[in-house]
């Protein structure tokens, strides 16, 4: 039962991305911190090895130089003042041999075998005051066949060996120690933090849309990602605010129409009715069924743009060149409101976009501005910054209220209700003007209105 517990503990751990994050983080440190060691060790070790390796050849050629100059008995002497003045004379062996081999002078109680002379020669074993030294020696043979011997004790050296081994080792366990130690704390921090989004995503899934995660810290990683979830859901809130608002208004617009239909069906089904009405009733309920397909085409088509599917259509267009062929298609229904409609020429502008959908939205425009003007309305293309084109559509109508213009664009919203329409005409703008990645102003010109798209 314990085995099984604890495979379930350890695979809840390693199911973790919080423990598998911080572990590989430090074993790769622990990694780093062997090499960084390595490193040292070799370097450290390296150096004494060559310190050590230069004192004996320096040592050998001064006593090479002595037995040149003054012979046998300058190099005893030579020795035996080394002996008694080295402040490292308990790390350094001398030893000079006659030809026989027999000891002249130097501080190591047993002459060593030595097979190889004139090279350095890495561990040997001697004796001093009867205890028994590991040494690193050099030789040098002399003319008269007499041998030179100096050598340092390997102890330091074997001490600073030890002591990076016992700090590498040392190094180790307080690796894996502060590894396990920042997993657990990493781990902690990390649920506490995810704990948060998880708790609100389970509220929200409750039915409680209204939540939102808390935004804890400064402006780190899991703050912007609460931040821009938390923003998700608010346009998820708008969107369904919208979706009941659609739906509701489509209800109150379907009702009217479908109750005329009805009462005038019915007023042609009496036993009474003329062939007149009964003709009467077709012809009026067929104009209000078309009505009402033309009203589920509206709504179709900004479903599908607002979908994003037509940015597959997307081409480089002359803006300039649409916006003159919706200037020269309303000019005659200007010319019998008695409206002046003007378009200021530029160069051609390209954009990159959809020419269908944005004469759809030029022309919507447009024809609100006929619509509302009193006696002139305007175009032009303006260039704004960051290289986007701007097309401004200026009317001296009525203008709108600084209250209404939040609400302009919305489904089924419509400035004067007394007018024919459904109100989807500026929202289908909207959502042109959005897939284009642009938007849309609105300002007043005292008299008129302002509107421009920008793209």
């Amino acid at each position: 039962m314990n085995a099984k517990r604890s495979g379930g503990i350890i695979k809840s751990l390693w199911d973790s991305v919080a423990f598998r994050l911080t572990l590989n983080y430090g074993l790769l440190a622990t990694l780093s911190t062997l090499a960084l060691t390595a490193f040292i060790y070799l370097q450290t070790v390296g150096t004494l090895h060559g310190q050590l390796h230069s004192t004996t050849t320096s040592r050998i050629n001064y006593l090479t130089n002595i037995y040149e100059d003054g012979g046998k008995d300058a190099v005893i002497q030579a020795i035996n003042e080394l002996v008694a003045q080295s402040l490292d004379i308990n790390r350094e062996v001398y030893l000079y041999l006659d030809s026989n081999r027999k000891k002249l002078a130097g501080n190591i109680d047993k002459v060593p075998e030595v097979a190889v002379i004139n090279t350095a020669l890495p561990e040997v074993m001697v004796q001093r005051e009867g205890v028994d030294l590991m040494v690193r020696m050099h030789t040098k043979l002399l003319e008269d066949d007499s041998l030179i011997i100096v050598g340092r004790e390997l102890d330091e050296i074997r001490s600073i060996q030890d002591l990076i081994k016992r700090a590498t080792l040392a190094a180790i366990i307080i690796s894996f120690v502060l590894v396990g130690l920042g997993t657990y704390i990493f781990r902690k921090e990390l649920e506490l933090r995810v704990g948060l989004i998880r708790n609100t995503v389970r509220e929200i899934t409750a039915g409680q849309f209204r939540q939102r995660i808390p935004v804890v810290g400064s402006n780190d990683e899991f703050s912007n990602l609460s931040t821009d979830i938390n923003a998700m859901l608010d346009r998820v809130d708008t969107l369904m605010k919208g979706v009941r608002h659609v739906t509701d208004t489509v209800a109150h617009n379907l009702r009217t129409p479908f109750t005329r239909i009805l009462g005038r069906l019915r007023t042609a089904q009496r036993p009474d009715a003329t062939s007149e009405e009964q003709l009467e009733a077709i012809q009026m309920a067929t104009t209000e069924i078309e009505s009402l397909t033309a009203l589920f085409d509206k709504l179709l088509q900004i479903a599908e743009i607002e979908s994003g599917a037509q940015r597959r259509n997307f081409e480089a267009v002359d803006i300039s060149a649409i916006v003159r062929d919706v200037v020269d298609l309303y000019q005659p229904l200007a010319e019998e409101s008695n409206i002046e409609l003007m378009f200021h020429e530029s160069q051609p502008r390209r954009v990159l976009g959809d020419s269908d959908l944005l004469a759809t939205a030029i022309a919507n425009v447009v024809d609100n501005a006929v619509k509302y003007a009193t006696s002139k309305v305007s175009v032009s293309i303006d260039i704004t910054g960051f290289n986007a084109t701007r097309i401004v559509v200026q009317d001296d109508g009525p203008g709108i209220s600084p209250d209404e213009v939040n609400n302009i664009g919305q489904y089924f919203y419509r400035l004067d209700p007394d007018r024919p329409g459904y109100g989807l005409g500026l929202t289908s703008v909207k959502a042109i003007v959005r897939l284009h990645n642009g938007h849309i102003s609105f300002a007043n010109a005292n008299p008129g209105l302002i509107l421009g798209l920008t793209l």
